[in-house]
């Protein structure tokens, strides 16, 4: 409480729980730093099963190690995170990470030590050795030269991970990366470079976009394009690339050319992923809008007119459960508000945010039992649209 950090719980409750299970290996990875090193002769990372753990990895320059790997408990098959991680070559320890406790604050700092562009794009955590420059985690990381490795000379640098769980469990993971001397094609980069210590600013073609200082973990290279895109009143800005992960919220205004709309508070912002929509933080503002996103990737500007859905759940078991249960849901902006009243008076509905189930129990010291009752409920999204809808019951 007094720093409101989760602590792992394990060190105080493992006397009761047993666990004989080892961290599991799912695969090893090696990564070329852009410009400064190969892998198997390319600019690409190069990834072993753990039946190829015993080929060697082909290297020349800088790279990285990875490891995707998952803790194991006794009794269960359920995956966990693994508490300690350790990568040594030639016996020398070169990075350690050990995870015991964690800021809410700082939850997407999770996303420097694992390619978040795995992530991004195939939900696939591997676990990189490679520590960006902002160093959010740095309390629970040490590491030798960032966790980047220079291979310079011609012989196998001999390299073993070492995973370990609470109860001592350990995985011993050998690989190899043998130096074979190659030409390092040059850093291909796209865009603006902008400095992670530094606040960033990008302007024209009818976009900006501010990124305060810290925003970045390393420094990135960002290009900012438009397209025209049909059923918008805008084009498509593309800010950046989505693999790059940042730190929180920055901001964006896109120009509305086709400021048609009477009614501006229908006007919503959207991040379009593929064929995925989803709306953005965002007000209108003086031919503009201006919003917050917390990630990096396509945006544009349309309009919401539909009102949220309103379904009553299981309305035959309100009465015998004495329990109101909705399933409210929005098409694009977002639900923003809802307002529940049985037999006129207010009540507290309850939210869970993951399955949209809007629930109230009924109390018999407000309401009276054995009579028919009437709910009215009024759910509202972010650009105004409304929907009411009434049911009755007895209980």
């Amino acid at each position: 409480t007094k720093t409101e950090e989760a602590l792992d719980p394990m060190p105080y409750f493992k006397q009761y729980i047993t666990d004989k299970v080892a961290p599991e290996l799912r695969s090893l990875a090696l990564y070329p730093v852009n410009g400064e090193g190969v892998v198997n002769g390319g600019s690409s990372p190069v990834t072993h099963s753990p039946q190829q753990t015993s080929e060697p990895f082909k290297a020349w320059g800088k790279v990285t190690p990875a490891i995707k790997a998952y803790d194991k408990m006794s009794g269960t098959s359920n995956i966990y995170g693994v508490k300690y991680l350790t990568l040594t070559v030639d016996g020398n320890p070169v990075y350690k990470r050990v995870i015991d406790r964690f800021s809410f604050d700082n939850t997407r700092g999770v996303n420097t030590i694992v390619d978040y562009a795995g992530v991004v794009r195939n939900n696939s955590w591997m676990m990189t050795s490679r520590v960006a420059a902002a160093r959010p985690l740095g309390d629970m990381i040490e590491a030798v030269d960032n966790g980047v490795l220079d291979i310079n000379e011609e012989r196998d640098y001999k390299c073993l991970w070492i995973l370990e769980d609470e109860h001592g469990n350990t995985r011993r993971v050998p690989f190899t990366i043998t130096g074979v001397r190659h030409d390092i094609p040059e850093a291909v980069h796209k865009g603006d470079m902008l400095s992670w210590k530094g606040h960033n600013v990008y302007s024209g073609n009818g976009i900006k976009a501010s990124f305060p200082a810290g925003t970045f973990y390393d420094d990135i290279y960002l290009k900012v394009t438009s397209e025209p895109i049909v059923g918008y009143v805008t084009d498509r800005f593309t800010v950046g690339d989505p693999t790059i992960p940042v730190s929180g919220e920055y901001t964006i205004e896109i120009d509305i050319d086709r400021d048609t709309v009477p009614d501006k508070n229908k006007y919503c912002l959207v991040r379009i992923d593929g064929k995925r929509r989803s709306a953005v933080d965002a007000k209108y503002v003086d031919g503009k809008m201006q919003g917050t996103p917390n990630r990096l990737g396509s945006f544009a500007v349309t309009t919401d007119t539909r009102p949220p859905v309103i379904k009553p759940e299981a309305r035959a078991n309100w009465g015998k459960r004495g329990r109101v249960s909705y399933i409210i849901s929005d098409n694009l902006s977002g639900i923003t508000e809802y307002r529940g009243e049985i037999d006129g008076k207010w009540a507290m509905f309850e939210l869970d945010g993951k399955t949209g189930r809007l629930s109230f129990t009924m109390d018999p010291s407000r309401f009276n039992r054995n009579i028919n009752h009437q709910v009215v409920l009024k759910v509202t999204d972010r650009c105004g649209n409304t929907s009411e809808h009434k049911s009755n019951f007895r209980w």
